[in-house]
């Protein structure tokens, strides 16, 4: 691997001191090699059901954690540079990190506080890698169309398993091939967990697509691009997301604003071919697809594509003569524009244009729909909740963990669908600024760049991922997109672009950078060289947990113990494995009635409370070992904080009455009526508190029949004894 000298320059800065750079060693097929390791986690983390799940997310984190170990090794013994931290997204991304680390301490669930610790930790070391290896426009550019091109790939696999071309148990490369496309609901999702999540990925694919457009030259490339850019906005609509194209329509618009005249007669004609084949093909497509007629489908498929593509080579020639014509003036633009798009929700809201179901989807957009009033529930429940402990949050998985004490009616969502509302409560209100800073920091960083820069291919670039990153933030503030790894990687990838572009543009006074941090690189890699070696016992842990579940589906308690004893020993805070822990033993000592066994319990259900004390069902199996070691009266008073954990969950109401019951008729075996009414009474004031949670539920609730059946059979006992 030959070794390259870059060449000695002199860089003119705004404080008009030359700055002399020394020459810089370089090892190019390394630095490549470093490049497609990254560019192949972008790749295939959607491929993982966007790494929604721990298990498939810890082994890209290895990935990323083993490359950072070349790569700082590379700095330390060949080039010997410092990685900085000198730009605000970069110090707000660094803080945001030590607080999710920080907040363990005080976290309702501090196993899960871990984890969104680990993973920030991982995104934050995958920014760096990408700012200071992904130098060249052309390795940007590489990218940027490897990252289209799989989209298509995605959305193409959704379309094959829609057809029954795909076998949903198989697993290549481990990927999960089950559900591609929802046949309930009739929407795409390919491989990733939700339909509105692909949307806004389709979207940003879309987004970065049409800022190649504007870098292209070549009409030939310019027509490829347009072939390419039929089946994302094909996938985008079969998503059915209303929530994603409406907020790609305002990004677009976004856009459009901030371009250069020469750009916005590009995006427009580009943004109305689109449109256009869209409205023509889809119908058709639609007509195809949910009548099983894949010849006609991808025929169909493949001559809009076809046709989209000779358009935009059509109007490769066609725009360059409107460069060329009179400039108008900015209000004639802006006016023009706004018609456009007034245009354009008018024909989609019309009752009876074709496609219908398009526009059924987008005159659902109101804040009358169930689902909009679901999210508007769950938004006021978040800040319930954050309302609480609004400075330092709740931790990671803050909302996970306390969302059944404060919620409005029964449901259940693992995610507030606010990306920012989620942030709020789980690193408060410090958390939300350094969000928000980091936010606004990269849109100084893009209009300061903008503003002094001359290059016009790199400020193309930075405006269009500008959008792509204001599209992800945007639709995130109405959906679960940073649920997903793969989202998280995206969106990573396009700050760290506009980042090291733009980072350049800095105030120096005698060669130094203003506000800049340096992290020695032997920092560096001693971190990483742990994370690495976490990351593996993560991974373990996690599969030990699937193999824990797998046994415990048998009937195999000894092996499925043997399993979660190595889950708690491999991953921190582990409450998950010591509840189910508790509960196998306490299944055995059932039947064996070794004392042993009853301890084992105990100490496992203590350690799942300790680290999740806001667990209803930890609380629950608590409550229950101290009722069978004759402890009633703890028991229930456990029991109650369990209810209050989650008011609308039945089962633990049922569960109490029973033991109400049980305690009851143990009293009445040694002739204590006075202990047994008191118990049944108790059954009786619980059903009180019940009544009163279901009559303040937004949503009307009804009891269920065992519950009744168990209330019935108390009431009646109760009666009895008192007669």
């Amino acid at each position: 691997m030959a070794a390259k000298k870059k060449i000695k320059t002199v860089k003119i800065t705004k404080s008009k001191l030359p700055v002399v750079e020394s020459p810089e060693r370089t090892l190019p097929l390394l630095e490549k090699f470093l490049q497609y390791g990254l560019l192949l986690i972008v790749l295939l983390s959607p491929y993982y059901r966007g790494l929604y799940f721990d298990y498939e997310r810890y082994p890209f984190f290895l990935a990323v954690f083993l490359l950072a170990i070349i790569y700082f090794f590379y700095q330390i013994a060949y080039q010997r540079k410092v990685i900085t931290i000198k730009t605000p997204v970069e110090y707000f991304f660094l803080l945001t990190v030590l607080l999710y680390g920080l907040s363990i301490f005080w976290a309702a669930d501090q196993g899960m506080a871990f984890r969104e610790f680990f993973s920030s930790v991982a995104y934050f070391i995958f920014f760096l890698l990408v700012t200071n290896l992904f130098l060249t426009k052309h390795s940007k550019k590489i990218l940027l169309i490897t990252f289209n091109i799989n989209a298509v790939l995605l959305v193409l696999l959704g379309f094959f398993y829609r057809f029954g071309w795909i076998n949903p148990l198989s697993r290549p490369l481990g990927m999960s091939m089950k559900d591609l496309f929802l046949a309930a609901s009739g929407r795409l999702h390919s491989t990733m967990q939700y339909p509105n999540t692909f949307a806004a990925y389709l979207a940003m694919a879309i987004i970065t697509l049409i800022l190649i457009h504007f870098l292209e030259e070549k009409p030939v490339y310019l027509s490829f691009w347009g072939f390419i850019l039929f089946f994302l906005q094909t996938g985008l609509y079969f998503t059915y997301s209303r929530g994603a194209l409406l907020v790609f329509i305002i990004t677009s618009v976004v856009l459009f604003l901030l371009l250069k005249r020469q750009e916005k007669i590009k995006h427009l004609l580009i943004l109305m071919v689109a449109f256009i084949w869209t409205i023509l093909f889809t119908p058709r497509l639609e007509n195809f697809l949910f009548n099983n007629l894949p010849g006609q489908f991808f025929g169909f498929l493949l001559l809009g594509s076809l046709l989209q593509a000779f358009s935009i080579y059509l109007l490769s020639f066609l725009w360059k003569k409107l460069i060329n014509l009179s400039k108008p003036s900015i209000r004639t633009s802006y006016l023009t524009v706004g018609i456009g798009v007034a245009l354009v929700l008018v024909i989609l809201i019309i009752l009876g244009l074709k496609p219908a179901f398009l526009g059924d989807r987008f005159r659902q957009i109101t804040l009358n729909t169930i689902i909009s009033q679901e999210r508007w529930i769950f938004y006021g429940d978040g800040l319930k909740i954050f309302q609480t402990r609004p400075i330092v949050g709740w931790g990671g998985g803050g909302w996970e963990a306390c969302y059944f004490a404060h919620q409005s009616y029964p449901y259940f969502s693992e995610n507030t669908h606010n990306y920012f509302l989620q942030v709020m409560i789980e690193i408060g209100i410090i958390g939300l600024l350094a969000t928000i800073g980091l936010i606004i920091g990269l849109f100084y960083q893009i209009y300061r760049f903008k503003k002094v820069n001359s290059d016009n291919w790199d400020t193309l670039f930075v405006l269009g991922l500008g959008a792509a990153v204001f599209l992800g933030f945007f639709h995130g503030f109405i959906d679960v997109d940073f649920a997903l790894g793969s989202f998280y990687f995206g969106i990573w990838v396009f700050i760290a672009f506009i980042n090291q572009i733009t980072r350049s543009q800095q105030i120096t006074i005698k060669n130094r950078h203003l506000f800049e941090m340096k992290i020695p690189n032997w920092v560096l890699f001693s971190g990483v060289i742990f994370l690495m070696i976490f990351s593996l016992f993560l991974i373990s842990g996690e599969r030990a947990k699937i193999w824990g579940g797998y046994f415990a589906a048998h009937d195999d308690i000894n092996q499925a113990i043997q399993y979660h004893q190595k889950a708690v020993n491999s991953i921190p805070f582990n409450s998950q494995s010591h509840y189910l822990l508790s509960t196998y033993y306490r299944e055995l000592f059932n039947t064996q009635k070794q004392a042993e066994l009853r301890i084992k319990s105990e100490y496992h259900s203590e350690k799942a409370t300790g680290y999740s004390p806001f667990d209803y069902r930890y609380q629950e199996n608590k409550a229950v070992l101290r009722v069978e070691k004759g402890d009633f009266e703890t028991g229930l008073n456990e029991f109650e904080k369990a209810i209050y954990l989650a008011p609308f969950i039945s089962t633990t109401y049922e569960h109490y009455l029973q033991t109400c019951l049980s305690v009851a008729d143990f009293y009445l075996m040694q002739s204590d009526k006075r202990k047994a009414i008191h118990y049944l009474e108790k059954g009786l004031r619980i059903d009180d508190i019940f009544t009163a949670f279901l009559d303040n539920s937004l949503r009307p609730v009804k009891k269920t029949t065992t519950y009744n059946e168990i209330l019935k059979e108390l009431k009646n006992q109760l009666q009895e004894i008192k007669e």
